[in-house]
């Protein structure tokens, strides 16, 4: 609308297409073609005019092949058939954009790219033609446990150390890999090494250690600081492969390794990136393990650097060094990502680049205009509806969804943690009241403590702790991807006592969930502690070789004995059974308020919801920072009619559980019974339904049984029963309590018929 709706602006398009793409290696000559990605990009977008391939074989004519898309990832082949070993192939990529005068961009901005046609795997070591392997002519081989041990070297004259070495590794990740080993003693007994940057992963499964695992293209650089052996003149080192049985691969490959008498320049420590909605981020790390900084220590300063596109070369920030380890990015345009990257410095030159640390000037803004429902439904129906949230904001917006009781919020049916600074004390996450006054396994009290190693959590109960090795265990679980539905048990979770000696063999166990698969082993670091009279244990989790999430979900359990059943949880699980989430997760892409992804879908009613006015809450936990947690109260009132009038209710002890019956006096239009219960002492459980869909009549039409074999010698129950009619309409009657020590207490009750009828559904 106005005068002058629409505003543009007309120039001159002088900056051609970028283009990120990693030279390819030196190819094996097996292969028919090989695939060359490249990331292009224009500065309007308008789209490109081509994006080609211009490639040549030993510096002979030039041919050109396209590149496609959808942009901006384009991919093409380089034919290579007919290729011998020792041949050299030259290639570079070409980008032009729509501009009436087409701007040229280049990959490489000059030349050319070159790569080798070679035998074998497709390595050419760096130092020349030689290289170690655990198999040079093929795929190692399975149950591999392989060797690399090197003859003693004197570091009698040496002031410091550093272990240096090139490798190419392809194995299967997580099952197979290789690990550094080191000797003060001329090879007696050997320890593991941490190498600059730590290893792939924590833990190799073959070796029970940690290790270089997984795959990567072309070579890397390794150093390890020896300077605590310097002077041990039979200092020994050795590299250790191992396999187990299936997926196999070309393995590890070793070259140009040598030790010399100079610091090695390691990497900060666990780079980390902080944004705020304004442009300005954040950029703090750790000195490198082990090292000080000057004047009593090697460190003489940082760089900081930032990529704005991934995989695109980083930019140094920093002109000159900087001593503090912390840096301040501004004045960042909305709706962007970067990866930030930290150096240090040290006499002898720069480290390597560690991180990434990935920040975003996001803000995604929560909308819902909905603040209270309230609905009615007969008993027996159901009713199902939808609440829409939007974002309007810039970002995905995550929303998990949690029921919850009348007046509960987010910090009731969550624990999420912000990590605490290292070397803090310990900080509380949660207080959880008793459930129960003779209950051994009743958690009171969540803590979690930083170490630069390892995350600890310490879990206080009520009473004292029995054996962990036989009469419980207890688990620690960790969600580090703001969505509560991913991985079985969160994607980390650590495990002690009877039922981590049932699974794994040890009394620890660690449970991981990494792209898609999930792994439970011995983990080193998960420990009993007796703290606290016996009332306290410890589980750690260890960070070596990565940063820690910065933001948690925790989950405290406790397991009676080595079985599932779950004696508590913190925080415990809310379970309305007229209220049912079809949504627990959505992603909400900008501007977003419709469709199927910002739809969150609930049920309410059903079979097992008694008569009357029922309330709760939907909780919506959200990645707004102003609004992280919406609470959305639900009133429910159900309606009912009688179809049965109960008589006699009678529970008797047999070997197998607890014989339940029950007769009616007058029936009206009635199909049969469903049974619910609910736990009352020492453990107070949420009402569940049991038995069949419908429990009939005997032969004579007026008396009802039920055995519930899932009972415990000492506990007492309440059951509630259900009418139902031909109509699908719900009655309820009860509650019953019944107690079942060792030696059974029978309940028994005569109940007088309704009078009139129908009456209201609960007859006591």
């Amino acid at each position: 609308g106005g005068a002058a709706p629409f505003v543009f602006q007309v120039g001159t398009d002088t900056e051609p297409p970028a283009i990120v793409h990693t030279p390819l290696d030196d190819q094996p000559v097996s292969d028919d073609s090989r695939p060359v990605p490249a990331l292009v990009t224009d500065n309007l977008d308008h789209g490109l005019r081509l994006v080609r391939l211009v490639h040549r074989r030993n510096a002979g004519d030039s041919t050109a092949v396209d590149l496609t898309g959808p942009a901006p990832n384009f991919r093409g082949f380089l034919p290579t058939t007919g290729l011998t070993v020792g041949d050299t192939f030259d290639y570079r990529i070409e980008a032009a954009d729509s501009a009436m005068a087409p701007n040229i961009g280049r990959s490489p901005l000059d030349g050319w790219h070159q790569f080798r046609i070679v035998a074998g795997f497709g390595l050419i070591p760096p130092s020349g033609q030689k290289v170690w392997g655990t198999e040079l002519t093929g795929a190692y081989h399975d149950n591999l446990a392989s060797t690399l041990e090197f003859a003693p070297v004197d570091l009698s004259g040496f002031t410091s150390g550093t272990l240096s070495f090139q490798h190419h590794l392809d194995c299967e990740f997580f099952y197979d890999g290789g690990i550094i080993e080191s000797s003060s003693d001329g090879g007696t007994t050997w320890q593991p090494m941490t190498p600059d940057g730590g290893y792939t992963i924590p833990h190799v499964e073959a070796s029970n250690l940690p290790g270089f695992s997984g795959s990567f293209d072309g070579w890397r650089a390794v150093e390890a600081d020896l300077s605590m052996w310097a002077g041990n003149p039979a200092f020994r080192v050795r590299l250790r492969f191992f396999s187990d049985t299936g997926v196999t691969g070309p393995g590890w490959y070793i070259d140009d390794l040598k030790i010399v008498d100079r610091r090695a320049r390691l990497r900060p420590d666990r780079p980390m990136a902080d944004s705020d909605p304004d442009g300005n981020v954040m950029v703090a790390w750790l000195p490198p393990p082990g090292y000080e900084e000057a004047p009593s220590g090697p460190v003489t300063g940082y760089h900081v650097y930032r990529a704005t596109l991934s995989g695109s070369e980083p930019v140094r920030l920093t002109g000159e060094p900087i001593t503090m380890r912390s840096f301040e990015d501004s004045g960042l345009p909305d709706g962007a990502s970067w990866d930030y990257f930290v150096t240090a410095l040290y006499a002898s030159g720069e480290s390597r680049l560690a991180g990434p640390a990935t920040a975003s000037r996001v803000q995604p803004i929560y909308a819902g205009d909905w603040s209270v429902m309230e609905a009615e439904v007969d008993s027996g129906a159901v009713l199902d509806t939808v609440l829409v949230v939007g974002n309007a904001g810039t970002g995905d917006l995550r929303v998990n969804s949690y029921a919850a009781r009348a007046g509960q919020d987010l910090d009731d049916v969550r624990i999420k943690m912000s990590l605490v600074e290292f070397g803090a004390a310990w900080d509380t996450l949660f207080i959880d009241p008793s459930e129960s006054d003779t209950l051994e396994a009743d958690i009171r009290l969540i803590e979690v403590r930083q170490t630069a190693d390892s995350l600890l959590y310490r879990l206080t109960a009520w009473r004292p702790w029995s054996d962990p090795l036989v009469d419980f265990s207890l688990a620690v679980e960790l969600d580090r991807d703001d969505d509560i539905t991913t991985g079985p048990r969160g994607e980390l979770f650590g495990l002690i006592g009877a039922r981590a000696l049932a699974l794994v063999g040890a009394p620890q166990g660690l449970f991981e969930h990494t792209g898609g698969s999930s792994y439970i082993h011995a983990g080193s670091l998960l420990t009993w502690s007796a703290a606290g009279g016996g009332q306290s244990a410890i589980i750690g989790f260890d960070k070596t070789g990565g940063q820690a999430p910065p933001v948690v979900r925790v989950v405290a359990r406790v397991y009676a004995g080595a079985s599932s059943l779950t004696e508590d949880r913190a925080p415990d699980v809310v379970t309305l059974p007229w209220l049912t989430l079809g949504t627990r997760h959505m992603e909400i892409s900008a501007g977003q308020s419709g469709g199927q992804s910002g739809n969150l879908l609930f049920r309410l009613g059903g079979a097992s919801v008694p008569p009357g006015l029922v309330d709760g809450t939907i909780v919506l936990e959200t990645s707004d920072p102003v609004n992280p947690g919406v609470a959305l109260p639900v009133a429910l009132q159900v309606s009912s009619t009688v179809s049965a009038v109960l008589g006699r209710f009678t529970a008797t002890p047999v070997p197998t559980g607890l014989e339940l019956a029950w007769t009616t006096v007058e029936a009206l239009d009635h199909l049969g019974f469903r049974l619910a219960r609910r736990g009352v002492s020492p453990v107070a459980t949420d009402e569940v339904m049991i038995g069949p869909e419908l429990i009939r009549a005997d032969g004579d039409g007026s008396t009802w049984r039920f055995l519930d074999a899932d009972v415990r010698p000492g506990f007492q129950y309440e059951y509630r029963l259900a009418a139902v009619s031909r109509g699908g309409r719900i009655e309820w009657h009860g509650p019953f309590a019944v107690t079942m020590p060792g030696a059974l207490i029978p309940v028994s009750m005569q109940l007088a018929p309704a009078v009139p009828n129908p009456a209201p559904g609960a007859t006591t």
